[in-house]
């Protein structure tokens, strides 16, 4: 059996291929249109952390809950970026003093695509690790790991630079519940 020639399946792409070819400006605004209201949209994604002190109590943090408290820079390389970077937020530490969480061993941190990860209190303890709102500057999106994300400061304690800590270095999240 002979087989069909393929070309029709290619003609309309190379036709709009070309038309795009000879039109490039009204391309380009398209393009120019799309990825501005992608940005824009990606922006505006909406912080929401809540901290689950007790099954019947939880405390949720907006942008500006957070904002209130006091602020706290990391600067160092991850596995998941290139090169040294900035993160600015606030510090898991005062996030939890300020929902009132006690006593507490564990704690599982979800994302909002419904990762998990364990973090003992006494890492949060020791090495401090801040929620950052903002990388280099420029307030996170979900495109570049935000709106919110858990960053160890990985250069500063070369012990944590290991899978254990990178597993807690949880982004996009967007829940913290105490584990007794």
């Amino acid at each position: 059996m002979k087989e069909k020639p393929r070309t029709a399946f290619l003609a309309a792409p190379i036709v709009l291929l070309r038309g795009l070819v000879q039109a490039p400006n009204v391309a380009m605004v398209v393009i120019g249109v799309l990825i501005t209201f992608s940005a824009v949209a990606a922006l505006r994604v909406p912080i929401n952390l809540t901290v689950s002190v007790t099954p019947e109590h939880s405390v949720r943090f907006n942008r500006q809950a957070l904002e209130a408290l006091p602020s706290a820079q990391i600067i160092t390389q991850t596995p998941f970026t290139q090169g040294e970077q900035r993160f600015e937020g606030v510090a898991l530490s005062n996030v939890l003093d300020a929902a009132g969480m006690g006593e507490c061993a564990d704690l599982k941190l979800s994302a909002m695509n419904r990762y998990q990860a364990m973090l003992s209190a006494d890492m949060v303890a020791r090495y401090q690790p801040v929620i950052a709102m903002k990388r280099n500057g420029q307030a996170m999106t979900l495109r570049t790991l935000g709106p919110l994300w858990l960053v160890f400061p990985l250069d500063q304690y070369p012990a944590i630079q290991n899978d254990r800590f990178y597993s807690a270095m949880v982004w996009q999240l967007t829940d913290i519940a105490c584990q007794p």
